[in-house]
């Protein structure tokens, strides 16, 4: 009666574990930057969502992330920034220079700036369109040294919902700057 109990608990722990693994999302290469280091930029996509890497080299990674016509698009760009290459988060900047980079965002469009975090703790400046262009979010921070910004634009017509906001927050949430060996 032992044996069968313990092989009915190795089953069910192995079974836990299979579906664990399996609920874990594939994440997409992006690229490699070659910056503070050499790093594979990888992301787990939204549901639905395909990739297209318009261009990566060691300093930059452009991609597009797009489902259909009817859902907002993404573009994600990561890419070295001298002026913050001792950077390590967006967190660790002085106010002062937080305005700065807010300034320019208000310089190109009508926009209302917040502050969000990802999952683990990361700083996110999250820029909204107000004015009459059609409706994107700009969600920006800093890793590594390099600016990190996805883009996500609504359809046109449409208004940027709350909802796909934190879908971007999640979306930088889950990208890995994973080291090189």
């Amino acid at each position: 009666m032992k044996k069968i109990l313990s092989v009915v608990l190795v089953l069910a722990l192995l079974l836990g574990c299979a579906s664990a693994l399996a609920e874990a999302p594939a994440k997409e290469k992006l690229g490699v930057i070659s910056v503070n280091g050499q790093y594979t930029i990888q992301a787990a996509l939204p549901e639905g969502y395909k990739v297209a890497v318009r261009y990566a080299d060691v300093l930059y990674v452009r991609a597009a992330i797009t489902k259909d016509e009817n859902s907002p698009k993404m573009e994600l760009c990561v890419a070295y920034e001298d002026t913050n290459s001792d950077v390590e988060r967006l967190n660790d900047l002085s106010d002062d220079d937080l305005a700065l980079l807010e300034v320019s965002f208000l310089d190109q469009n009508d926009v209302e700036i917040e502050y969000r975090e990802t999952a683990a703790g990361t700083k996110l400046m999250v820029v909204r369109e107000t004015g009459d262009d059609q409706d994107f979010v700009v969600v920006f921070s800093i890793y590594k040294g390099c600016d990190v910004e996805l883009k996500l634009i609504a359809p046109e017509n449409a208004s940027v919902t709350e909802e796909q906001v934190q879908q971007c927050v999640d979306f930088l949430s889950n990208l890995d700057f994973v080291p090189a060996n």
